[in-house]
């Protein structure tokens, strides 16, 4: 298994995304663009682990 920054999925897809603690990823504009970065690389599951 591997962990990845949003920044570096752009463009990517995986059969699997656990996204853990989306609010880490900042708040915003920016913050809002990362989090959907992220959820929408998963092209068959997603799991969003929030604290």
């Amino acid at each position: 298994m591997r962990s990845l920054g949003a920044e570096e999925v752009k463009g990517l897809e995986f059969d699997l995304v656990v996204l853990v603690d989306p609010e880490r990823l900042g708040s915003g504009t920016t913050g809002a663009v990362d989090r959907y970065v992220a959820m929408t690389r998963a092209t068959r599951q997603l799991v969003v682990l929030t604290g």
